[in-house]
């Protein structure tokens, strides 16, 4: 890059008339040191990017030769080797290499780093070759295992843009990379100017502009977006995840992995590259073969007349043959793309599996003397942000509230002058903690802490704070009862030093619930009969279902939802929450003594949008109930009046 000394434009090196004013230039640079330059391959503010070669050399390298602006001194050159000797532990064949920093005979310090004769990437969209969508799900597998690699050597990439990425031309078919890793991506972390791609990536990137600790999560939003400007070939896009639902024909798994790839929410992305490759390369397997380079067509034989009766027979077989060959392809295509769809969708469910808990709830009535009722019930809970607020059923965190045996106890004391005192406490444990005690002798017992291992719990009466913070007083229609007996079913628990493992469920934004499609798929995760189907350690279990038929305040599934389910998520195809599991329907037993027996394939969900309402007025400041009893208010209130 030079200026015109007659009009001040600036110029490319190579140009040798200004444009602008007709004045006669001097001849831009030749060589730098002993390397000759072959080609200057980008100008730039901060520097000049060149192939290069050693005078009577032969293998060429690339030169960047940082300008004034770029501000490189020898401190900045240092840092620079220090960086070039640990990248040289990266593997050759993935990442292009760096062999040294030097100063140049005019002051200017330039670094020489491997050659790769790469195509650019305007010749690679109009090829033709990304049109296959097989080809360009390989691509991005090659990318991703090569940052996957950049990961197990301690590196990552936030900064990721189009312009890292190289194909080697004679690796054009293979679709094999190469990528321009550079330890540190800006060489004054306090630059404003930049190339377009970084700039773009700097404004729009939701990491970045909320100014969110960057972390490996970063740099897979990064790939989605690099993922998108690849399928659409449009190096313009700003709405990046809205743009991935118009993408024509794109593979339903390929759409799902993208968008959570995009979600503004760290926590709501794929936690790791190694996610990614591995989702990547089962969408692989079930994608169809289709050449993208097919052979030239062969000159067909002619047919002779006296062959074409038995020819004719011939082709008919052959094509009865095809037809059944192709029914029984499809099917078995069908059946493993439905396979490999469910596997990457579990692996996504898999992400949030630490965040379920397992809810246990204990409450006593006393006298002065003894405890004269006591009764416990276990359900499930899930995590719903990182400021710890819980979600689960009103009837699982209050269960005293819809226990008529104990508002009949405590009436029948109130009439002999006996007041009671209501006392409970609550215990939660994550998937994976140690909860129960599984010694034979214990079985019978009625401490808790012989049945249950309570140390690993999160607890009211103790460890980290756990607590009801909000519950929504049942309606005392009885018409709204009989016809939404799930509306007000839903309590908010809150919990203090969040483990760094838990992530968050994202409940599903503005749910429309009548809206949702019949046949939707759906997932429940929670623990079907508490404690009797768990081990010594909490393991959640997750039922898969479809959507019978909703209304705005009840989803119906044909997943079963039994005792200890209650509480826990219903997840959509997008891995959102819809809903929480409430009930199942029940019918009476045909028999000389009817029961209520559950029925199977029939459960309730109550809609998430009412709960995700009351914790929002939760976090504005609004106060609300907690569910507890108080059985002294009406000594109290008599006290005040005498």
């Amino acid at each position: 890059m030079k200026r015109c000394t007659s009009c001040g434009q600036i110029i490319a090196q190579s140009i040798t008339t200004c444009p602008a004013c007709g004045s006669l230039l001097v001849e831009g640079m030749r060589f730098i040191d002993e390397y000759r330059i072959i080609n200057i391959i980008h100008e730039g503010r901060s520097s000049l990017v060149c192939k290069a070669v050693k005078e009577n050399g032969v293998k060429p390298v690339t030169i960047r030769l940082f300008t004034d602006q770029s501000g490189v001194n020898e401190d900045i050159a240092l840092r620079l080797k220090t960086e070039i000797t640990k990248l040289a532990k990266l593997p050759p064949d993935l990442f292009v290499q760096h062999y040294a920093i030097k100063k140049s005979d005019t002051g200017h310090w330039y670094r020489i780093s491997e050659w790769v004769e790469a195509d650019n990437w305007g010749n690679i969209f109009v090829s033709g070759i990304l049109k296959d969508q097989r080809q360009m799900v390989t691509l991005f597998s090659n990318i991703a295992s090569a940052l996957e690699t950049l990961h197990a050597h301690d590196h990552f990439m936030p900064y990721l843009i189009l312009d890292d990425i190289l194909i080697p031309k004679d690796n054009t078919r293979n679709l094999a990379v190469k990528i321009n890793y550079k330890l540190s991506r800006f060489l004054n972390p306090r630059a404003t100017h930049h190339g377009p791609m970084l700039k773009k990536l700097l404004t729009c990137h939701p990491d970045m502009v909320n100014e969110r600790a960057i972390d490996s999560r970063t740099e897979i939003w990064s790939l989605g977006k690099l993922f998108i400007e690849l399928m659409t070939a449009d190096l313009n896009l700003v709405k990046f995840s809205s743009r991935v639902g118009k993408i024509k024909g794109l593979d339903p798994d390929l759409r799902i992995l993208i968008r959570v790839m995009l979600s503004d929410d760290p926590d709501q992305r794929p936690q790791t590259m190694a996610t990614v490759v591995s989702s990547l390369y089962r969408i692989l397997d079930q994608l169809p073969h289709k050449s993208v380079f097919p052979l030239p067509p062969h000159p067909k034989p002619r047919l002779k007349m006296r062959n074409w009766f038995r020819r004719m027979v011939l082709l008919l077989l052959l094509i009865l043959a095809g037809i059944l060959a192709v029914n029984t392809g499809s099917r078995i295509f069908m059946e493993t793309r439905q396979d490999n769809k469910e596997i990457v969708f579990s692996d996504f469910i898999e992400t949030y599996t630490d965040s379920i808990g397992f809810l246990m709830v204990e409450y006593w009535l006393t006298d002065s003397t003894k405890v004269v009722y006591k009764n416990k019930v276990e359900g499930t809970a899930f995590l719903m942000d990182k400021q710890g607020y819980i979600l689960t059923n009103r009837h699982v965190a209050c269960p005293w509230l819809e226990d008529p045996a104990l508002f009949q106890l405590y009436n029948q004391y109130k009439q002999v002058g006996t007041t009671l005192e209501f006392n409970h406490r609550m215990f939660l444990w994550f998937e994976g903690e140690k909860a129960f005690n599984r010694l034979p002798d214990l079985k019978r017992s009625l401490e808790l802490s012989d049945a249950y291992y309570l140390d690993s719990a999160f607890r009211s009466d103790g460890k980290n704070n756990l607590r009801i913070v909000g519950v929504p007083r049942a309606s005392e229609k009885t018409g709204e009862r009989i016809n939404s007996p799930f509306k007000h079913d839903f309590a908010v628990l809150k919990i203090d030093n969040i483990p760094k493992n838990l992530i968050p469920l994202p409940l599903e934004p503005d749910l429309n619930a009548a809206q949702i499609k019949r046949l939707s798929p759906v997932i429940i995760l929670g623990f079907p009969f508490g404690h009797r189907t768990q081990d010594d350690h909490i393991n959640v279990s997750i039922t898969r279902g479809h959507v019978r038929r909703s209304t705005k305040e009840i989803i119906q599934v044909d997943s079963s939802i039994y005792k200890g389910n209650s509480g826990g998520p219903a997840v959509n195809a997008k891995g959102h929450v819809i809903g929480i599991a409430s009930g199942v329907v029940t019918d009476q037993s045909a028999s000389q003594t009817p029961m209520n027996m559950p029925l199977s394939d029939f459960g309730l969900i109550l809609p998430i949008s009412r709960p995700a309402s009351f914790v929002k007025d939760l976090k504005a400041g609004h106060n609300k109930w907690d569910g507890k009893l108080d059985f002294s208010l009406d000594i109290k209130l008599t006290q005040v009046v005498d």
